[in-house]
């Protein structure tokens, strides 16, 4: 028998659990899992990186969110119920998207971003939800809030917390008996191996001031592990069959900026031309920052950020014209000549000996930030 972590949070939870998605995959791959949910709270953060690092070491990534969820947003309480949800398809990652996104509203955000029930039902197409919390506390609600959520959800799966309150996680199993609804063993992964407990404690720590230490059950678990907190075979298995449901596809990527300006590079060459006679560039100074200016040209062209420094060029002088306030510069972007010359910048890099090898390098692949 096998099993998938589905209730996984990564580092990108600030301050509630550790490891990275590479890290995370890793150990799933030794664990002999053959997929991997990462779940934070609120957002899809981590997802990207899940991606790549799934497509590396050969796992199936599966892209889900943990909603705080509230019967309507004017109910202003900080104690929210949690329901795990997952994308199944393409489509529903766009719904998954539009949910996280909702959560985020300045009308919705009480505390931690919030959606209501009703705003799931309204675009659960494509989704899997796992109950989470929902179903805790008063037996006769959680079974009341259980059938409005069969009525509502096509993928709906009742989830038995190993690593939480048994309590809770008996009356999940009884409802599931009960009602008829499908189980799903899961374990609130925060760590990745054992020890790693402590660390938690200090991040929380961080964020509330007083450590929490979380169960020794919240870190990536083998199927011989969750048999023995008490799981369920046909729960633990479900596992399984859930990651099973789930299509692989790619996650939607942004397409890079082009501007419409006929050709962007003699574009970006005139506004250093025009920002070399404006900022006084002297006749003893133009080997020296000619043969600067050219290498920087050139790795900006490689690199294809000619529209990048267009982009941000226009906007910083559309913000100039309109006495709104711009920084001087901003890190790395400093080292750059050209955002020097065409306005980015204020700073002469060559005067005070900046390098443009801080910003853009060739051995450097993430896009430049200025």
């Amino acid at each position: 028998m096998d099993y998938v972590s589905l209730r996984t949070q990564s580092t990108f939870s600030i301050c509630q659990a550790f490891g990275m998605p590479n890290q995370i995959v890793e150990r799933a791959k030794e664990l002999g899992h053959k997929a991997v949910c990462l779940a934070e709270g609120g957002h899809t953060n981590s997802h990207p990186k899940l991606e790549i690092a799934c497509q590396k070491h050969g796992l199936k990534p599966i892209y889900g969110v943990v909603l705080n969820v509230v019967e309507n947003h004017t109910d202003k309480d900080r104690f929210k119920d949690n329901l795990l949800v997952i994308a199944k398809n393409s489509q529903g990652y766009s719904n998954l998207l539009h949910l996280a996104n909702l959560g985020h509203k300045e009308t919705n955000f009480y505390y931690v971003p919030t959606v209501e029930y009703r705003e799931i039902y309204q675009h659960q197409e494509g989704l899997i939800v796992l109950t989470g919390s929902s179903l805790n506390g008063d037996m006769d609600v959680a079974e009341q809030r259980l059938l409005e959520m069969n009525d509502n959800i096509f993928h709906l799966w009742i989830e038995v917390d190993v690593s939480k309150n048994q309590m809770d996680a008996r009356q999940a199993m009884m409802l599931a008996r009960n009602n008829k609804i499908p189980m799903v063993a899961t374990n609130d992964t925060r760590f990745i191996l054992d020890g790693q407990e402590r660390i938690i404690h200090f991040l929380t720590a961080i964020k509330s001031k007083n450590g929490r230490t979380p169960s020794k059950r919240s870190k990536m678990a083998t199927t011989e592990e969750m048999l023995a907190w008490c799981a369920i075979e046909q729960a633990v298995a479900n596992s399984v069959y859930v990651a099973d449901l789930v299509d692989e596809f790619e996650l939607p990527k942004a397409e890079q900026l082009k501007l419409n300006v006929g050709e962007p590079y003699e574009k970006l060459l005139q506004e250093c031309r025009d920002g070399w006679k404006q900022r006084g560039i002297t006749k003893a100074q133009k080997d020296e920052y000619m043969e600067r200016l050219f290498r920087e040209l050139n790795l900006i062209k490689d690199k294809d950020y000619i529209d990048y420094f267009l982009a941000v060029s226009d906007l910083v002088r559309w913000a100039k014209e309109r006495n709104i306030l711009v920084g001087a510069a901003r890190g790395s972007a400093a080292g750059s000549l050209v955002a020097y010359l065409i306005g980015i910048t204020e700073v002469d890099p060559l005067k005070w000996d900046l390098l443009f090898e801080r910003f853009i390098d060739v051995s450097r692949y993430d896009p430049p930030d200025m």
